[in-house]
């Protein structure tokens, strides 16, 4: 059975918050391969809530949630 898009979606914010922190652990210092896996993985999560996740919720949002979505 395919995983929710929520659940990938939020598995996916737990994976990006990993690489980041490995990216930062060293004071003073960023891990170069870190960042890239997280820089990558920013992009393509974005890339999938902007052209998926909110041309999905569009259809069903108030005038406060369309609200909320020009603002980001």
């Amino acid at each position: 059975m395919p995983t929710p898009l929520w659940t990938y979606l939020a598995d996916d914010h737990d994976r990006l918050d990993r690489a980041f922190q490995r990216a930062v652990a060293a004071p003073g210092t960023v891990d170069e391969e870190a960042y890239r896996e997280f820089r990558q993985g920013l992009l393509r999560h974005i890339g999938i809530e902007e052209k998926i996740l909110i041309p999905l919720l569009q259809p069903h949002l108030d005038d406060h949630g369309r609200a909320m979505l020009e603002r980001i």
